[in-house]
């Protein structure tokens, strides 16, 4: 019920010349991208599509890497090259993060369609009234999510008919070219007039509607945790203190040790500034945004099935569609690995792990000191993109660079330890109230010490095999393996989630908030200065730089 993010795009439009053009741009429009399609085989229609030899999934990877590299590396014409063990980069001079499956996703979403019910699909085999028994419920229930907490409007549809947008007489939406310059710092002066960047109506309405969109969507995080504020008449104090309760900490009391401590995760005051940046930047030139976990087994979720990890299934699950109604495409990467902690990764440096816009480090079970400092380092030296670090350890880190590090972490003392007494979870007593707990929250703060075994039977819900009336396995099916007491069950993952998923909802807001100061001051389109990432990159990675040389002695190899 999260995917609070878009109306239908399959609106017919016909009639005149001006409403032609209009049915175009409405068409090309790079923020009303839709949902499934025949290229995204993890929906029906596309599974379907793929069944009968259709779709992208059936191209060579001769034909399919110019179809979608467009803007890519140089050396992405070797013929001999297979996706399927080779990855590529939409960039110049990124390390290629990039596989076949991505490429063949680049405009579609893996799992969502709100118009579409996962259940209603015909891949079950079930009779033709139950399933359509089901798309009913289901569109009256997507219905009723958009009566309560709004939808996405077309942006096209909200222009008049003079915007320039419908003036073009191109044939196909213009895109800059961002293959000429490094990490698509274009300069404004090489946008075309006629892309939506230099259109000053569609970006004031685009920011309308992405502000409406990201509010709704940290509104319905508060409520599915049992604190709705989205409802008219909602006292006004209340909404302050929950959304206090749910706040990122970016002042210099709020980093761990510091005085204060009380926010559910914090963010250096210049790794927020950097996130902003960064966001804002990938707004303006509808760049990827890379999101990648490397850790133990805790962290890869064991015990869980796959998709229910902190970053897939906590994150990304509701933040894809967000990303893709901005423009931008959101890749998440669960790249945690049982026993072994992050060394081999480092050594390494991004070659694994791909580009990392926000880099999350979750190894404290297996590895610490120099190990965790050398993960730090190579991320921060190796790859084109600077990542924001996100830790529970960030050894010296902080200390290195006066605490102006892109760098933030979770306080889980505050939701766990303290959760029951400062009611930012609501506790969980016995196996009668935990029912009235909300679900997302239940069994995740025990009141008493004693009943801490209460919800053992709840804390994994995965399986190995979904019934279903077709198909009965040869075997018995069981369970995933991994539930070792240890290692945190699915609530637990989808809160981290969620609260990575309030970080980058809260950079988003601050990153329109800041297009909206920079046009006020320096007039449309922004300038560079507020989004241009080059010159950030290397000031903080510099600044690294300049600590080794100071404060290191020189290596037997120097």
């Amino acid at each position: 019920l999260l995917n609070f993010s878009s109306t239908n795009d399959d609106t017919q439009i016909s009639g005149g010349s001006g409403q032609q053009k209009r049915a175009f741009a409405h068409k090309s429009d790079v923020h009303s991208s839709g949902f499934g399609g025949i290229n995204n085989i993890a929906q029906p229609g596309g599974a379907k599509a793929y069944s009968k030899g259709e779709g992208l999934a059936h191209i060579s990877d001769e034909d399919l890497i110019p179809y979608y590299v467009t803007t890519g590396q140089d050396d992405i014409d070797d013929k001999d090259s297979s996706l399927s063990t080779l990855a590529y980069s939409l960039n110049n001079k990124e390390i290629p993060s990039l596989g076949r499956p991505n490429l063949i996703n680049a405009y579609g979403h893996y799992v969502h369609d709100e118009f579409r019910s996962p259940y209603a699909s015909h891949l079950y085999s079930m009779p033709k009234e139950a399933l359509e028994k089901e798309q009913e419920r289901f569109l009256k229930q997507m219905k009723s999510v958009r009566e309560e907490w709004g939808a996405w409007t077309d942006i096209v549809n909200r222009l008049p008919d003079n915007n320039p947008l419908f003036q073009t007489g191109k044939e196909e939406r213009v895109n800059p070219d961002f293959k000429s310059v490094l990490l698509r710092d274009l300069p404004n002066s090489k946008f075309p007039l006629e892309s939506w960047q230099m259109n000053e109506g569609y970006v004031s309405t685009f920011m309308d509607e992405a502000k409406a969109l990201i509010t709704r969507v940290k509104e319905g995080i508060y409520a599915e945790y049992g604190f709705p504020i989205h409802k008219k008449g909602t006292d006004l104090k209340y909404i302050e203190e929950i959304i206090s309760k749910f706040s990122i900490g970016t002042e210099p009391k709020d980093i761990p040790g510091k005085i204060g401590n009380t926010k559910i995760a914090w963010l250096t005051p210049s790794g927020m500034d950097g996130l902003v940046r960064k966001l804002l930047h990938g707004l303006i030139t509808n760049d990827d945004f890379y999101v990648v976990l490397s850790g133990h087994s805790a962290a890869a979720g064991h015990g869980n099935n796959f998709q229910q990890n902190k970053v897939l299934g906590g994150m990304h699950h509701i933040l894809e569609p967000v990303f893709d109604k901005l423009g931008m495409r959101l890749i998440s990467r669960n790249m945690g690995m049982g026993g072994v902690g992050t060394l081999q990764f480092s050594m390494a440096g991004k070659s694994v792990l791909g580009e990392a816009d926000f880099l999350v480090w979750d190894s404290s079970m297996t590895e610490n000191g120099k190990t965790v400092d050398f993960f730090n380092k190579q991320a921060i030296f190796s790859g084109a993109r600077m990542p924001i670090l996100f830790s529970s350890s960030l050894f010296g880190l902080l200390p290195e660079t006066n605490n102006t590090a892109w760098a933030g972490g979770i306080n889980y003392g505050f939701f766990y330890s303290q959760g029951a007494q400062n009611g930012f979870l609501p506790p969980t007593i016995d196996e009668v109230q935990a029912k009235k707990v909300p679900y997302a929250a239940r069994y995740l703060n025990i009141a008493k010490a004693e009943n801490h075994k209460l919800g053992a039977e709840e804390k994994y819900n995965s399986i190995c095999w979904e019934d279903r009336t077709d198909v009965q396995p040869d075997v018995d099916q069981g369970i995933p393996g991994g539930r070792a007491s240890w290692h945190p069950g699915f609530r637990s993952h989808q809160m981290e989630g969620r609260i990575y998923s309030l970080i980058l909802l809260e950079g988003l807001k601050q990153a329109f908030e800041l297009w909206e100061r920079g046009i006020e001051t320096d007039g449309f389109p922004l300038s560079e200065n507020y989004w241009h990432v080059k010159e950030a990159y290397q000031t903080q990675r510099e600044t690294y730089r300049t600590h080794i040389r100071e404060k290191q002695e020189p290596s037997a190899c120097e």
